[in-house]
């Protein structure tokens, strides 16, 4: 590996699951190596990243991890779903599944793969902290303010339609149908009503940066700037930045 010496920068665009198996890897994870340590990752990342726990540690500690802003939640709902999660009472939902026997390093009944040796105990749930981590997951927020300005714009669309010819597949009636969901407003667990896109009908989720930082002996995101969807052009950081 003695390349290194003459490499400043590496960029590397990659999805999630290909940067935790570089931060996996054994060569990377060795301190011993007193070369390579020299050589730790500093990652700029997308919200495809998120803030999974799974990928804040040494070797991605400095990394900037952006993601949108999670704080326009459109109901419980999903919360409450996570919550009344057992495996006495998961459906045969493959995707379930899998999470569930990822999750508790266990299999579940009538499992065929028996990937983990532990049988996955039949009154266990969620924890509170993983429940909140997955409700306000960027992406289930976006995929709840997708359906619903969807779901809210088809409504007021309709409720304007008094010819029974509104669904006609013309170029005019798509404008309109694209229209009522640019101005859609949706309400959200704060009481507000919140509009998805702005005057420019891009997106108007705002979003945030997080720092991966050593804190208290073990590895985090810290919020470190933010920008948010009622200012589409302030920005504030604070100066809490680690590399």
């Amino acid at each position: 590996m003695h390349f290194l010496f003459s490499v400043e920068m590496i960029a590397m665009f990659s999805i999630d699951s290909v940067v935790e198996n570089i931060l996996g890897s054994s060569v990377l994870g060795d301190d011993s190596d007193n070369v390579l340590s020299n050589y730790a990752p500093i990652f700029i990342a997308s919200e495809a990243w998120g803030t999974n726990p799974g990928l804040a540690n040494k070797e991605s500690a400095g990394s900037l991890i952006f993601t949108t802003d999670s704080s326009n939640q459109v109901s419980g709902s999903f919360t409450t779903y996570l919550q009344s999660l057992y495996p006495s009472n998961i459906t045969e939902n493959p995707w379930i599944y899998r999470f569930w026997e990822d999750h508790f390093h266990c299999y579940m009944p009538r499992s065929f793969e028996r990937r983990y040796t532990s049988r996955c105990i039949m009154n266990q749930n969620l924890s509170s902290d993983v429940v909140d981590s997955l409700s306000s997951d960027q992406r289930n927020v976006h995929t709840e303010i997708a359906v619903n300005a969807i779901g809210f714009a088809y409504k007021r669309y309709l409720s304007t339609c008094t010819s029974g010819t509104c669904f006609k597949k013309t170029k005019g009636d798509a404008s309109k149908w694209t229209r009522a969901i640019q101005d859609v407003y949706i309400p959200i667990l704060d009481g507000t009503n919140f509009k998805p896109f702005k005057s420019d009908n891009n997106g108007n989720l705002g979003f945030t940066i997080h720092n991966i930082q050593k804190q208290a002996g073990s590895y985090s995101y810290v919020k470190v700037c933010t920008q948010s969807s009622h200012d589409s052009i302030f920005i504030y950081c604070t100066d809490e930045l680690q590399f």
